[in-house]
């Protein structure tokens, strides 16, 4: 690494090899501490950024990284056949990219240790369909760990991975020379190049991507390479540093097409720098030597392409089709702006620590940890540039990084924008952490004192150390390990002190569903709104492995059975399969399903719990058995809670056939439907309309009687409202309803005429709530009579609304 002549004090005029500027002692004070020990100081960051690196690659699950498998299968190919794979065809059908378009750089290099390894184990991961469920519902694990496939030691396409994944570790190390370098271009002392080091060395995502198989880590490491070159040319041109920049180039066009967003910045600086150099060599030989260099090795590459494709850029040619023959006017007008303020939140978000494929995240406090540090670096540039502080080669190549920074982006947010996407991937622009970490580290050079210098180098390593421990064992390993196991004893405690309340299925011979607890809504008999959330969380006793891996069916199930939401995973969010399951323990799982619109409203529902096999076309459910072995034919369900529509969102219900308007206790009884002519032996349907004036807050059963003139009861159609979906203690003022009931029609019964009788009692004493009339006058008989019917000798009855209600 670059020391500058054993000092971090440079005195006036001093040459360093990278330009020659004067520097002024009372801008920069003699520093106290020598330039060897902030050479020890980088030495350790990079030592330390190693480590990490390898503790991340041996840690992280297989395949726990955005497209990791794609990028392997491609590492595979080409150590096993010694060739590129076909462009035209697919690598893998796992999931849902593949990356054999990619430019090939990175998988050569990845391939040549690989190759030592070679698996012939035929391995295929098992992907988690469910893990892409909104709020992480079905797991943020993208594929079903067996941790005795994975165990170290390591064989087959497990070894080969971990093999490819230190190719990215080292690769990540090795990179940051460039930040050092880069960082003494712009300061010129050796404690600032040490912050920027240890600031970019110890970012949690540089670590992470820096740990798994992705060409993004090469990339990175390429574009801060080309910006360093670029950042000599600017402040003082030579011909090796002109030819260095072409070949860095080059390398990152063979790498990932995001470098394209390199050639723009390059093309100016060739043109502005080198026709000002006074060497006739530097202005025509340079052009000549870098424009052969990009002929032969990227026209060879583009010419490649297209032959096995049919397009220049494989990778992304809807993007690129658009770009190209889009005027830039129609382009500009096209392109939803508006999504750009989202984008730009959630790269700046991810560019700290993003882990996963991308749905793992420590929390928003890390953003927030960064973004302060980047606005007090921003103040100590705006303090001495108000104090004048700032030199000219300074400010001038910070300017620069900042348009690069900015560069960086523009191409990566075009493409989201061509694709009307929403995010920009912090991992796009990962190359911008390095020249972050350059301004940052010269802009809090103001508020350090230079005795204080190494303790903030101290304080800065030892913080983003514990950051990284934090994310590793804290945040990334918890999401992958099997969630909400419990030993025996914890779970009958659960049980026996009311944590849970008692609930018994047994699915097959695989699973007890043992207790529910019902966390929202938490009070059952308030709304429950269609859109909001419904959250429960259930206790399961497992009996015995199951294969193939069955998913777990909830359904918030309403009237009838009707279908109001439902979710569906695998067991413990994908981290504990059926498949996998051990005899004899317990595990506990919250569980949140969005109401949906799925059938009239208001109405009582509870959570259907179903063990299926979820494979296309259908869904099979595992038979279900009680307490004492007998099948259960319905669905399983637990708790139960009130379902309502807004207020502004309520239907309003048809009129009845007979309008009644009478009051029947807590309710009134707005009036009944029932067909015209119906044969006797067949039960007459009667839908009952209720309207709630208050909340009866006691269990009552509505009756429907066949009577004869002098009240004798012939038969009843008694049932609780909505055939016990929707029962009295669930009901709340303005609540309006059909209540459906049945009374049976007695094949003998004689010619004449008839009523049909309403009312509500009490199922545990029989009393009946007491009913007054459309006047509003009591009822002695407790019942409204709500239709007359005429049998005839033919054995038909005509069924006609009431003259009044009795």
């Amino acid at each position: 690494m670059e020391a500058s002549r054993g000092s971090d004090y440079l005195p006036d005029t001093a040459s360093q090899g990278e330009g020659t500027t004067s520097w002024s002692p009372h801008l920069f004070p003699r520093a106290s501490v020598p330039a060897a020990t902030w050479r020890r100081w980088a030495l350790l960051a990079v030592l330390l950024h190693g480590i990490l690196a390898f503790a991340f690659s041996v840690l992280i699950p297989p395949w726990e990284a955005h497209d990791e498998w794609a990028h392997y299968k491609y590492v595979e190919y080409v150590a096993r056949y010694k060739r590129l794979p076909p462009q035209d065809r697919r690598l893998t059908e796992e999931f849902a990219y593949d990356e054999a378009t990619q430019p090939p750089l990175y998988y050569i290099l990845a391939a040549i240790p690989v190759a030592l390894v070679l698996p012939h184990d035929a391995y295929t991961p098992e992907v988690n369909p469910y893990a892409t469920s909104e709020f992480g519902q079905g797991g943020r694990n993208m594929v079903l760990h067996d941790p005795h496939e994975e165990a170290f030691p390591w064989r087959g396409t497990i070894l080969a991975l971990h093999v490819a994944r230190w190719v990215s570790v080292v690769i990540g190390t090795l990179g940051l020379w460039f930040t050092w370098r880069l960082a003494l271009l712009l300061s010129r002392r050796e404690s600032i190049a040490t912050w920027a080091l240890i600031f970019h060395a110890l970012v949690p995502q540089y670590i992470f991507i820096g740990s798994v198989v992705t060409n993004d880590i090469l990339l990175a490491v390429l574009t801060v390479a080309a910006v360093y070159f670029m950042s000599r040319l600017l402040l003082s041109p030579t011909t090796a540093d002109a030819l260095a920049l072409g070949g860095v180039l080059l390398l990152a066009m063979l790498t990932k097409y995001l470098a394209l967003a390199l050639i723009p910045p390059a093309i100016i600086l060739y043109a502005a720098v080198l026709t000002r150099s006074r060497s006739s060599r530097v202005r025509r030989g340079v052009p000549i030597v870098v424009g052969l260099l990009v002929f032969l090795i990227g026209g060879a590459w583009m010419h490649y392409n297209l032959r096995h494709t049919g397009t220049l850029f494989p990778r992304d040619p809807y993007a690129f089709t658009v770009i190209v023959t889009t005027s830039p006017r129609e382009l500009l007008t096209q392109l939803p702006w508006d999504h750009l303020p989202s984008m730009l939140r959630y790269g700046f978000r991810t560019l700290w620590a993003s882990f996963g494929w991308g749905n793992v995240d420590p929390g928003i406090w890390v953003t927030f940890l960064f973004g302060g540090g980047l606005i007090l670096a921003a103040l100590g540039w705006m303090r001495d540039a108000w104090t004048g502080r700032i030199l000219p080669q300074e400010g001038k190549l910070a300017l620069f990084l900042l348009l690069m920074v900015g560069d960086l982006a523009a191409l990566p947010v075009l493409r989201e924008l061509v694709h009307r996407g929403w995010v920009l991937r912090g991992r796009y622009i990962l190359a911008a952490l390095a020249l972050i970490g350059v301004l940052w580290a010269r802009g809090m050079r103001p508020w350090i004192p230079p005795r204080r210098e190494k303790g903030f180098a101290a304080f800065l390593l030892v913080g983003l150390l514990a950051l990284n421990l934090y994310a590793l064992w804290g945040v990334i390993l918890p999401v992958y390990r099997p969630q909400g196991l419990l030993a025996s004893a914890q779970a009958r405690r659960l049980l026996e002190e009311g944590t849970f309340t008692p609930a018994y299925a047994r699915y097959g011979r695989a699973v007890e569903l043992q207790g529910f607890r019902l966390l929202t809504p938490s009070d059952p008999r308030r709304d429950t709104y269609p859109g909001t959330w419904v959250e429960v969380e259930l206790l399961w006793h497992v009996l015995a492995p199951l294969e193939p891996n069955h998913s777990i069916l909830l359904q918030i199930l309403g009237r009838g059975d009707r279908t109001y939401g439902q979710t569906i995973t695998y067991p413990a969010k994908g981290t504990y399969p059926t498949r996998l399951w051990q005899r004899d323990t317990w595990f506990r799982e919250r569980y949140w399903i969005r109401v949906e619109p799925g059938g009239p409203l208001p109405t009582t529902a509870g959570i259907g719990v179903l063990l299926v096999l979820d494979e296309e076309p259908d869904v099979r459910p595992l038979p279900v058995y009680d307490a004492e072995g007998r099948p259960v034919h319905r669905v399983v369900r637990v708790a139960r809670f009130r379902l309502a529509a807004r207020p502004r969102e309520r239907i309003p219900l048809p009129a009845p056939l007979c309008l009644i308007d009478a009051r029947v206790g807590s309710a009134r009884l707005i009036g009944v439907t029932f067909p015209s002519r119906v044969p006797l032996g067949t039960p007459l349907p009667v839908d009952i309309h209720w309207r709630v004036i208050r909340s009866p807050g006691e269990e009552a059963i509505p009756f429907l009687h066949l009577e004869t003139g002098d009240g004798r009861v012939l038969s009843t159609g008694d049932a609780p409202p909505q055939e016990g979906d929707f029962p009295t203690t669930f009901w709340q003022p303005g609540d309006a309803f059909i209540d459906p009931h049945m009374v049976p029609l007695p094949a003998d019964l004689a010619p004449g005429s008839y009523i049909l009788t309403v009312g509500i009692y009490r199922p545990d004493d029989g009393v009946r709530w007491p009913v007054w009339d459309p006047e509003a006058r009591p009822v002695p008989s407790r019942q409204l009579t709500v239709a007359r019917i005429d049998v005839d000798k033919g054995g038909t009855a005509t069924l006609k609304c009431p003259d009044v209600g009795r």
